[in-house]
């Protein structure tokens, strides 16, 4: 039994190339476009596709070999595991009852841009009236770029002065309405 591969020089080049820069990458910025949402209605799962809305989430302090990162948000940054991959860079965020995991390939999307996903595996029990939450499961599609500290630069306000927040954190565009226990909008 014998499998046979093939690929151009050109393939093999932009390959090595993703890895290459991957490997060296100490921030990335990521924007997912597309999305399925999964929620469960009386004990059936009901997964939606959705293609508007934005989630961008950034990444800096990105360490192999301590194998942590930290994920720039509102309000407070928040260390990650950074998990051990030949070749790609998957990041976990563990805590009260969610799990987010993101997957940055060493495959280029369009450019430099590196095809990525980012799943979030959401449940937290809450019984209010006759109102009970259900299991929330989001797997995101879109790419990353790697991008240098100096660019994530603090937000100014209309008046031209400094705002506390980062301004690469986490922007989601979402349904209004939509907000986990946290209060934090989800996508």
């Amino acid at each position: 039994f014998a499998l046979c591969l093939s690929a151009t020089g050109a393939q093999l080049d932009a390959q090595t190339e993703a890895e290459t820069m991957l490997a060296g990458a100490s921030a990335l910025r990521c924007t997912f476009t597309q999305s399925v949402r999964t929620t469960w209605k009386n004990g059936a799962p009901q997964p939606a596709l959705r293609t508007t809305g934005t989630l961008a989430v950034a990444y800096r302090n990105i360490n192999r070999d301590s194998g942590s990162a930290l994920l720039l948000r509102q309000p407070i940054n928040k260390d990650v595991t950074l998990l051990p991959s030949e070749r790609n860079i998957i990041m976990l965020d563990a805590g009260g009852g969610r799990v987010t995991i993101t997957t940055v390939l060493a495959e280029f999307s369009s450019g430099t841009k590196f095809k990525a996903a980012h799943s979030i595996h959401d449940y937290t029990a809450i019984e209010v009236g006759s109102f009970r939450s259900e299991p929330e499961i989001v797997q995101h599609w879109g790419d990353c770029e790697i991008f240098t500290p100096a660019q994530c630069r603090p937000a100014r306000d209309r008046a031209g002065a400094e705002q506390t927040l980062p301004r690469h954190t986490l922007r989601v565009d979402v349904d209004p309405g939509h907000v986990d226990p946290a209060g934090t909008a989800v996508a």
